[in-house]
């Protein structure tokens, strides 16, 4: 049974034994993450990051949570948008969730807490990118979903919590009702089957190998008597 809770950030985070919901790892938006953060887990938490040699776009990095109430942090980079490259933006901003989700696994935690993984200083449309968000999650639980308990979406401004109320019941609808709406309302294009975005165009196309031809056998060559060998030649320049 996987639970998937939509609460605000700050709350999270009052005090280690006051949480209102436990998680074992907490992410957090290296590129534009809260100082507040920071700020409660205690300077350790920025020491540590210090010696993890940076987190490239898309990629995820593990620490200690130090005074956060939670058991590690996972640090990411969430991507910048720009129309133009919609599709690279929307697939390595999958992969930000992907990551985490992975490191849950590989270090045998079963809950996650997940802020929003994109800021309006990047461009990122909030509710594309909560489509993102919420169907790379619901692919990821659709494999891993006897390996974890709870995931957190973390809400930090009202306007993201709107919506995330709005998209959660169209990948995780509770009833036979939300999922007839679930099946009118998602878009036509939910992901692969990690919930990244496929084009067509760069699809490998595998050709079936062409058939074993069997080589025919060299021909012999044919010792001519001397008397021919000259005919040969005339009709040759006729």
């Amino acid at each position: 049974m996987v639970s998937i809770f939509c609460d605000v950030f700050p709350y999270l985070f009052r005090t280690r034994n006051r949480s209102p919901i436990s998680v074992s790892i907490v992410v957090l938006d290296e590129a534009h993450s809260s100082p507040g953060l920071h700020a409660a887990a205690g300077p350790g938490l920025a020491e540590e990051c210090a010696t993890l040699g940076g987190c490239r776009t898309g990629m995820a990095k593990i620490s200690n949570a130090y005074d956060l109430p939670a058991r590690k942090v996972i640090h990411t980079v969430g991507p910048k948008y720009a129309m133009k490259y919609h599709t690279a933006a929307e697939n390595a901003l999958s992969h930000c969730y992907r990551s985490c989700l992975e490191l849950l696994i590989e270090n045998g935690l079963r809950s996650i807490a997940i802020g929003c993984i994109y800021t309006e200083a990047k461009n990122y449309p909030r509710e594309p990118a909560a489509h993102v968000a919420i169907r790379t999650v619901r692919r990821f639980l659709e494999k891993q979903k006897d390996n974890v308990t709870a995931v957190v979406f973390c809400i930090t401004s009202i306007i993201d919590t709107e919506i995330y109320k709005r998209l959660l019941p169209l990948y995780f609808p509770r009833d036979k009702h939300e999922e007839e709406v679930a099946m009118s309302k998602l878009p036509a294009d939910v992901g692969d089957e990690n919930g990244e975005t496929t084009i067509d165009e760069r699809k490998i196309r595998i050709k079936p190998l062409p058939k074993n031809k069997v080589p025919k056998p060299p021909r012999e060559p044919v010792d001519l008597p001397v008397s021919d060998v000259g005919n040969v030649r005339r009709s040759v320049n006729l």
